[in-house]
């Protein structure tokens, strides 16, 4: 029986774990020792792969893309142990990328607040941040990771830049005709904000505490503000509000919209709006639906995840789905990364129902 088709990323993945093993057992192992082993890291990748995508096991697939991203540490493992050890390591048994795999990748592999930043930058592609944006972030976060002494600024931008991509996933696309152009602005706004962090990155590292530091504190709680504005603007925005929205309350939101696209951007605007939401605006579900799974926040900490018992499908799909977004904002797609946003707010949606009737079920089984 046909099955279904590959997910745009499958095939690219492996394509590209088939051509890097190919490479490596081309390589002299008298010059490259540890080469067999990391071919044989990368065949294992692929095989699972290949199962899980015969299975069509959506979980299966991701985990398969998870631990792709950690060849890099995976291969300084192989590099360090003498080369028949690894090898034998990892062609030893049927799983050869489980407990062992993982404390290397640790190991190895980026420490805490390396992997804390490129989190950050993962939530901000996800968001659909253009190139530019991204790479004056990157080279912000490169030189405070290079700096001494800058743990506290650094854990205080990565924080803004996940609540920056947090704010974005309440797609403007949402938002209703006459209020999009506010939106847009805001948007601006936000990615000006992040692009200035490259320029402002080495006397932020030198800063120490930023909440101890007036300029610095005025960068993090700008940064604070504008993200926390565009998501209660993009929340409030939306076409179902406005369609619901009376008169009073639809000339109260052209009249901050006005004020936005000319500029203004005071505290009482932007509490108006705040008192809106209150009332009727809907955050995004998939951070509610992570946390429901359990979803590391650690990127090491993913390498052995499973889902929940009886989550196994949803929670592949939400995964799934969320690596096709990823998958797409990386190529600039930007139809089909639209597309995708709007595939992991629907599986969001389903995991969240499923584990609401579960509860349900389980409490009146329990009455």
């Amino acid at each position: 029986m046909q099955g279904s088709p590959a997910r745009p990323w499958v095939r690219v993945l492996q394509r590209r774990l088939d051509g890097e093993a190919a490479r490596f057992l081309r390589r002299d192992t008298d010059h490259h020792p540890s080469a067999r082993a990391k071919a044989a890291v990368r065949s294992a990748l692929s095989e699972a792969l290949a199962a899980a995508l015969d299975q069509e096991d959506p979980w299966g697939q991701v985990r398969v893309a998870i631990w792709s991203r950690s060849l890099p540490a995976v291969d300084a493992w192989c590099e360090v142990l003498d080369a028949e050890q690894c090898a034998s390591l990892v062609l030893s048994s049927g799983r050869p990328f489980a407990v062992d795999l993982a404390a290397a990748a640790r190991a190895h592999g980026p420490n805490a607040a390396m992997r804390s930043a490129s989190e950050a930058m993962e939530a901000i592609l996800a968001a659909g941040v253009g190139p530019r944006v991204r790479r004056s972030i990157e080279s912000a976060m490169r030189t405070m990771l290079e700096a001494e002494d800058a743990t506290v600024s650094m854990r205080s931008v990565i924080e803004q830049v996940h609540a920056a991509a947090a704010a974005m996933a309440a797609a403007s696309w949402h938002a209703a005709m006459q209020l999009r152009g506010a939106v847009k602005v805001m948007d601006d706004r936000l990615e000006t904000s992040l692009a200035r962090l490259e320029t402002q990155s080495h006397w932020l590292a030198e800063s120490g505490d930023p909440w101890q530091h007036p300029g610095a504190f005025a960068v993090i709680e700008g940064l604070r503000k504008t993200a926390a504005r565009r998501a209660t603007l993009a929340s409030c925005a939306t076409r179902d509000i406005w369609d619901a929205a009376d008169e009073t309350e639809r000339r109260q939101l052209l009249k901050i919209a006005e004020r936005l696209k000319q500029g203004t951007d005071d505290a009482a605007t932007h509490a108006m709006l705040s008192r809106m939401a209150e009332r009727s605006a809907t955050p995004p579900l998939l951070a509610a639906a992570l946390a429901a799974i359990d979803w590391p926040r650690d990127p090491a900490d993913r390498l052995l995840w499973t889902p929940p018992v009886g989550c196994h499908d949803v929670a592949g799909q939400l995964l799934a789905a969320m690596e096709d977004r990823r998958h797409y904002a990386i190529v600039r797609n930007m139809r089909l990364w639209r597309a995708a946003c709007e595939e992991v707010e629907v599986a969001a949606a389903v995991l969240l129902g499923g584990l609401e009737r579960r509860s349900q079920e389980g409490a009146a089984g329990g009455v």
